[in-house]
């Protein structure tokens, strides 16, 4: 039983890899249950005085956890494993346990992200095993005494994936030398994911973004031609396309990722787009042995960038290596068999 959300990448790589190891997985969204506008409501559940808040976060969660519950009771797996919290109580947890193995896989820091709540380290501590794509997560939940922590990467395939047939309207409407896709923010993460990207404001760039870049753009205006907006998330199928179509992707690092590397690296690998990439330190254990581009500058970020869209042979070489090399260590398959063997 995988309870994860479906508008990350996440839930595709854990099922393509349990599947790969003869696991038959059932995918459980408790959004999938929940009305637009009760979900919209609890994201906005801040801007209501305290003591409401808390009647709503009550039932909110109530209602959550008996369909966690009553899914669980239906399919009575062997084992569940948990992206994040997905709203999970500990007593839920409890129930689970009485007959399946419970796993989680961490997306966000476990202390400090915005998406996490107060029962992020209750749950954990139920945990039979924790799973993190973050070295630095790890040694902070080893220091409270959590002994089951374990490293976690994952490409999104086996590497055999070929870029999909792309028409000539396709490549000339997404076609560019450097893309850039995602949210900006309203802090100061915003203004550092804009410096980042001023550094090529003068090179082919397109950004696919929300109206969240709009407030940092006034004080980068150099960039204000590169947005592309759009309106909600896009598709797999349109970020797939528009990599396709171009050639560099930069991608800086999320300051609350402390070592580890953004699942966007190995989406470029699959899609055959150069990720070009802020460093971390799990970038040395995770691409061991193989060439990747690594920025530890910004100020290194334009003449990295444009080393490699002069030398197209040497840009195909890289990724190409690349993609062999996640395939090969870091396929769902292999990935998911290391956590089947902690069961």
């Amino acid at each position: 039983m995988l309870i994860c959300p479906q508008f990350y990448i996440i839930d595709n790589i854990f099922i393509e890899g349990f599947k790969a190891n003869g696991c038959e997985v059932f995918l459980h969204n408790y959004r999938n249950y929940n009305s637009v506008f009760f979900e919209r409501f609890n994201s906005n559940k801040s801007k209501l005085p305290f003591k409401i808040r808390s009647k709503w976060e009550h039932f909110y969660l109530t209602i959550i956890n008996k369909k966690h519950l009553e899914v669980f009771n239906q399919i009575r797996p062997d084992l569940v494993l948990v992206y994040n919290n997905e709203m999970l109580l500990p007593e839920t947890v409890k129930l689970f346990k009485g007959s399946a193995k419970i796993f989680f896989f961490l997306g966000d820091n476990p202390y400090y992200s915005q998406s996490t709540n107060r029962y992020n380290l209750a749950l954990l501590s139920q945990a039979d095993q924790v799973l993190t794509p973050d070295t630095y997560w790890k040694m902070q939940l080893e220091q409270i005494g959590f002994t089951n922590i374990h490293f976690f990467a994952s490409s999104l395939s086996d590497g055999s994936v070929a870029a999909g047939k792309i028409s000539n309207e396709e490549k000339e409407k997404f076609g560019s030398d450097i893309i850039y896709i995602g949210r900006n923010y309203p802090h100061s993460w915003g203004y550092k994911r804009t410096l980042f990207l001023s550094k090529l404001s003068d090179l082919n760039l397109k950004i696919y973004g929300d109206k969240g870049w709009e407030q940092w753009i006034r004080m980068f205006p150099e960039l204000n031609e590169k947005l592309v907006k759009s309106n909600g998330r896009l598709s797999h199928e349109k970020v797939k396309k528009i990599m396709t179509c171009s050639k560099i992707y930069p991608v800086d690092a999320n300051p609350g990722i402390l070592n580890g590397l953004h699942l966007r690296i190995f989406e470029c690998i699959e899609n055959e787009i150069l990720p070009v990439v802020e460093f971390r330190k799990d970038i040395d254990l995770v691409f061991k042995g193989v060439e990747i581009p690594v920025i530890y500058n910004y100020n290194e970020c334009r003449s990295i960038v444009l080393k490699y869209l002069e030398n197209d042979t040497e840009r195909i070489r890289i990724i190409k290596a690349l993609k062999e090399y996640a395939g090969r260590y870091y396929s769902p398959g292999k990935s998911v068999a290391n956590v089947l063997n902690l069961f």
